[in-house]
This record gives C-alpha cells, structure tokens and sequence, in this order.
C-alpha cells in the first residue's frame, strides 16, 4: 500500500486499528498475519479472474474493483473507480485496501460468506464495511470512506437508534422478554419499558450485537457466542425484530456511497 505525505496508511497502521477495534468489542485481539496485495492489469486481471471461476471468470469479475481470495487481494486498477479527474482517487484507493485487508483477515478469508449463501443480506459485507469504516478513520479523520456496499452500517445504526430512543409498546417488551436468546434475554428482563431510552443501556446492547458478530466474522459464522451462532441469533424473534427490514435493495447494494466517521 503506498504511503503519501497526507496519510498514514500501511499495513502495520490498519493491522493495528483493526485489533484495537476488535479489542474494544471482544476483549482481546487477533493475532494479523501479511496482506499480499497486487495489482493487476486488465490482461491479467481477466487471467487470474478465469482460475477463480474457470472459463467464465473474466465476464463475471470485469466490473468488479478488487477480490480477495486465499492467495491475496487482487486489484483491478485499470477500472475507472479507482480514477478522480484523470488522477488517483486515493480515497477510493485506500478504502477499497481497508476493506478487502478485513475480508483476508477475516474466517478462511471469507467471513460469513457460507451463511449467508441463498439469503437476502450480504451479512459477510455488513460486517466489512463496519470493520474497516472504523478502521479506516482510527487512521485518518479528513477524508471520507468510499463503498460500493450502500450504507448497510448506517441503516443498523438507525434501526437500533428507533429501538432504543423510543418507548417500546408493553406487549413488544413481553414478547421479547419470552425470548431466552443469550446474551441479550435477561438484559431485556430487568428493564421497563422506559428503560430502553437508557443510552448506556443502547451502548451495552449494540457492543453485545458487536462482539457477537465480529467473532462470528472472525471465527466462523457458526462459531458459538453465548450459546449461539449467527443462524441461531438471526433467526430467533429478537433477531428478527433488530434486523426487520434489513436487505440488500433496502441499503443500496451495490451502489457507491461516501460515508464519513463512524
């Protein structure tokens, strides 16, 4: 990753980040091992996309900015993503380096990818993206973070904030309460309804969310956090009302958006 006179970017930076993040959600961080990254030109770009899928892997990968696999993080660099008025777009170039480092760091570098096959959530990206937003501004607090991902960690930060910043109806809080999802069920049960415009309360809630997918994402989605996997959890009726509403066309998917510090 080249290191200009306005940033800080190197792996060591983002290897460091990326634990003091994990640290502050799981307690303790993970031991990050070298990042090859390379850079390819279209010729060998479609070469390389054809051994990742044979024979067709060119057409399906044309578009596409950068892929991690097991052999590294592979760059697309003669795409016009990477280009901001016939110069490098170092934002671009620089995010897209952060979010793909947390793809090869993360289970067999592919995260919650064997979940969340057939479903409608890129559960895997989700979780990327809020790794390496906080990563990318524990390193610089001037520039913004450029996806292709939607705002998947905005929309959850809003949903938690329409939990927790307005009074749920009795029966919600019951229904709730009948639900022994771990580690989240007596939470709920020591609280009145009121208690959810608590902010510390919102706080624990959403660094409990945290540490139980990042160590999914980390370990493997079917990695068991108090008593549950990531399957487990999403499927129970708490995990359901967390995350209604929550898919891919509802984020934009796929659709280039700045976002700015977590």
């Amino acid at each position: 990753m080249t290191k200009t006179s306005t940033e800080g970017f190197s792996l060591s930076s983002v290897a460091s980040a990326l634990q003091s993040v994990i640290t502050g959600y799981t307690g303790a961080g993970p031991a990050l091992g070298l990042v090859p990254l390379v850079n390819l030109c279209p010729a060998c770009w479609g070469k390389q996309a054809n051994v990742w899928i044979v024979g067709a892997g060119a057409g399906v990968y044309a578009a596409i900015p950068a892929k991690t696999a097991d052999t590294g993080v592979y760059f697309n660099n003669s795409l016009a993503d990477y280009d901001s008025g016939g110069k490098p777009d170092l934002e671009k170039v620089r995010s897209t380096c952060v979010h793909e480092m947390m793809h090869y760091w993360s289970h067999n570098h592919e995260g919650l990818q064997p979940y969340e096959q057939g479903k409608n959530v890129h559960w895997d990206e989700c979780v990327t993206d809020f790794l390496a937003r906080k990563v990318y501004f524990a390193i610089t607090s001037r520039e913004a973070y450029k996806t292709s991902y939607g705002t998947m960690s905005e929309f959850i930060k809003r949903q938690l904030d329409q939990i927790f910043q307005k009074a749920l109806p009795k029966f919600k809080l019951r229904a709730l309460q009948a639900v022994n999802t771990a580690p989240f069920a007596k939470a709920f049960n020591d609280l009145a309804p009121t208690g959810f415009l608590k902010p510390n309360y919102r706080n624990e809630f959403e660094k409990a969310l945290g540490k139980s997918f990042i160590t999914w994402y980390m370990n493997g989605p079917n990695t068991i956090v108090d008593g549950l996997t990531i399957g487990t959890f999403l499927s129970s009726d708490l995990g359901q009302f967390v995350f209604q509403g929550l898919n891919d066309a509802s984020v934009g998917y796929g659709t280039p958006t700045v976002l700015h510090s977590a």
